[in-house]
């Protein structure tokens, strides 16, 4: 049997055809294997607000004596935080690394100066590797043996540092020298392996002046200061 042909019929199935054609074109066809749309992780968050801040993350236990990121210093600057003229050589430190701030650094050296004098006195090698320079760590190492052998230790209780002052500053190459004169108070004594002192008097404040040299390469990645010498002042 046959049957007529219905136009209104092909108009409905052309226009049918034409609205599903728009709908994949801005919809897009979805096939199964789509990504799942990625979520901010909140690293990076993390990561903004330190570069907003300028932020960094040391990964020893060395003391970096602490600098921040500063406009190309001039001579006038390094003379305002109270240094005095005749140290041209913080100049051209501070011109070299435009992290280093002279003010900062002797903040840093007032820390480090403590946690060394206070871990030669208790013989912790570990602390002392990380702040000087190789020649100096064996010299302490040395007196620190020469205790142990003998069964003797050493009590002591750090009151305080009365002044600090960078005397000297230079740069040789592409290492940065400053050498800092510290003024501490504590007091110290020396016990034999029997308990009875033998050195120093554990009430008696003790006035002492060392003067200390860090150095720094420049030319490398490392931010930290290492003491490279060490004396008694006057």
């Amino acid at each position: 049997m046959g049957s007529e042909f219905d136009p209104l019929t092909l108009i409905l199935l052309i226009v049918a055809v034409v609205v599903i054609f728009k709908l994949r074109s801005i919809l897009g066809e979805r096939t199964g294997h789509e990504q799942p749309p990625q979520e901010k992780s909140a690293f990076d968050k993390v990561k903004k607000e330190q570069a907003d801040a300028g932020s960094t993350v040391s990964g020893d236990n060395v003391i970096p004596l602490p600098g921040q990121t500063h406009a190309m210093p001039t001579r006038e600057d390094v003379v305002n935080i109270g240094i005095s003229d005749d140290l041209p050589g913080l100049t051209e430190i501070a011109q070299a690394d435009r992290s280093f701030d002279a003010g900062t650094f002797v903040s840093g050296g007032r820390v480090a100066y403590e946690m060394i004098v206070t871990a030669f006195a208790s013989g912790n090698r570990g602390v002392l590797q990380g702040l000087l320079s190789q020649t100096v760590f064996e010299n302490f190492d040395s007196v620190i043996s020469g205790r142990e052998t003998r069964g003797e230790t050493v009590e002591m209780e750090f009151i305080g540092l009365d002044q600090s002052e960078i005397v000297s500053a230079k740069l040789e190459g592409s290492k940065a020298v400053i050498t800092v004169e510290f003024d501490s108070s504590f007091t110290q004594s020396i016990k034999n392996e029997d308990g009875q002192v033998i050195d120093g008097d554990p009430i008696t404040v003790r006035k002492v002046r060392d003067i200390w040299t860090f150095e720094r390469d420049l030319a490398t990645q490392d931010p930290n200061w290492r003491v490279v010498a060490t004396e008694s002042g006057s």
